[in-house]
């Protein structure tokens, strides 16, 4: 994926080429940013596929998938396709080309995600507030849950606890978190009052709290590298 380029005001266009012209011009770096990038340059967005469409389209249209011949009237006649050449019959239905023509521009960092990665590491924030299910990955929506695993992460994510059991964060007062504290405790009473159990319980693991290295990692690997 195309990285932001930095800002220059000093900087005077004379002539503009044709390649310096593009499609989609997105200013700033940030997750918002890299969400829509990858949205616009995803073949199988989650949003429009089921999941089971999901896994079929990306088995159908894999990099080394290999179309097979028709079978004739007689097998003993069948002669072995050239791998090579039925590639180039097939072609790549998502090539560059294939998407739109995109510009970042970011005044702070040259990298997707610098001022955001920079807030963290210089506040000391070790997890993100919001839950494994969001993040900018427009492919799966259980993607950075899936990458934690795979990398044998998750014991750097946390368990949310609960809304009542969260300590005030940043940029939140302790008496405005003792009004969600307790506006979730009446709520929580009356469901369980009326239904007996917790809901969702197959879910709990996604509304872990990420580590900011775990979802630093994640956007690089699994956005801005692939």
């Amino acid at each position: 994926m195309t990285l932001p380029q930095a800002v220059y005001l000093h900087e005077s266009i004379e002539t503009i080429e044709p390649e310096d012209f593009f499609d989609v011009l997105i200013i700033g770096g940030g997750p918002h940013a890299l969400g829509l990038a990858a949205r616009l340059r995803e073949p199988r967005p989650a949003a429009l596929y089921t999941d089971i469409e999901h896994s079929r389209l990306a088995f159908l249209q894999r990099p080394d998938a290999v179309k097979l011949a028709r079978q004739p009237k007689k097998p003993y006649n069948l002669r072995a396709p050239n791998p090579s050449k039925l590639r180039e019959q097939a072609g790549n239905h998502f090539n560059d080309d294939s998407f739109p023509r995109l510009l970042a521009l970011d005044a702070s960092s040259p990298q997707w995600l610098g001022r955001w990665n920079g807030f963290f590491h210089h506040l000391d924030i070790p997890h993100l507030r919001s839950p494994m299910f969001f993040h900018p990955s427009p492919a799966d929506v259980d993607g950075l849950e899936a990458f934690a695993r795979r990398v044998d992460r998750e014991n750097e994510c946390v368990d949310s606890g609960g809304v009542e059991d969260v300590l005030p964060t940043v940029g939140q007062s302790k008496r405005g978190a003792d009004k969600i504290r307790k506006r979730a405790t009446r709520k929580k009473g009356c469901v369980k009052s009326s239904l007996g159990a917790e809901i969702n319980e197959r879910d709990r693991s996604s509304y872990a709290r990420p580590s900011s290295g775990v979802f630093r990692d994640f956007c690089q690997k699994e956005l801005v590298e692939r």
